[in-house]
């Protein structure tokens, strides 16, 4: 993880497609710093905070060019959007 924190914003889920809310960080973000105040907890804590594995890597549509994880799993990807 890069700690970007761009993971860390609402999802909007709808027929079929993820748009991230850029309006709507979750409550444990600190916006200013991209630093999860909760981190150590995070899953506990946070319904929402889903843990990051190999398949979320390789599928997940939402996740950034610039995550860490996409660009480690999927470089092809990371690659063609320029990040």
């Amino acid at each position: 993880c890069r700690g970007c924190g761009l993971c860390c914003y609402e999802k909007d889920r709808r027929r079929g497609s993820v748009t991230t809310n850029w309006h709507a960080p979750c409550r444990y973000l600190e916006v200013s710093t991209r630093r999860c105040t909760v981190y150590a907890e995070r899953f506990r804590v946070c319904p929402e905070c889903r843990r990051m594995t190999l398949l979320h890597a390789l599928f997940t549509p939402w996740l950034p060019a610039s995550c860490g994880y996409v660009r480690r799993f999927r470089p092809r990807a990371a690659r063609t959007t320029g990040s």
